[in-house]
């Protein structure tokens, strides 16, 4: 169980996420269900004292089934704005998140879990949905 703030110290969060292209160059991107039932490359919160390539190869395996290797720092984003935690109680601190570019190198996919599904994403679809959503993210902050 994770806790923020209070007696454990807890006052920021860093995660890790991967966007994992197919080791067959099919062009395909590797997404898993949110528990919004929205779709998202995998990656989580890192464990104390994980540094950041072994936690996001960590979160690509426990949430998708997939072994991946690490490639190259995408992306860095910075979420300050208050919200609550999945209980609906618990406020979120600052969570500074790290995007890499991954590959996948093995494993087979969990159609087992909770979060139940994961697979494929055109890559051409997934770019532009992910240009256009930085740009929205840009409009917003001007």
């Amino acid at each position: 169980m994770i806790l923020f703030g209070g007696s454990n110290g807890v006052s920021d969060i860093v995660s890790a996420g991967g966007i994992v292209e197919d080791g067959n160059g099919n062009g395909n991107i590797l997404l898993v269900k949110a528990h919004d039932d929205g779709w998202v490359n995998p990656g989580g919160i890192t464990e104390v004292g994980e540094n950041l390539i072994d936690g996001v190869i960590r979160e690509i395996k426990e949430e998708s089934g997939i072994d991946a290797t690490f490639s190259h720092l995408i992306c860095i984003v910075s979420n300050t704005a208050i919200h609550k935690w999945y209980d609906g109680i618990t406020d979120v601190p600052t969570k500074v998140m790290f995007d890499f570019v991954c590959k996948a190198v093995g494993g087979e996919l969990l159609l087992l879990m909770k979060r139940a599904n994961a697979g494929g994403f055109q890559r051409k679809m997934f770019w532009s949905c992910l240009l256009y959503l930085q740009s929205a993210c840009v409009m917003k902050l001007i």
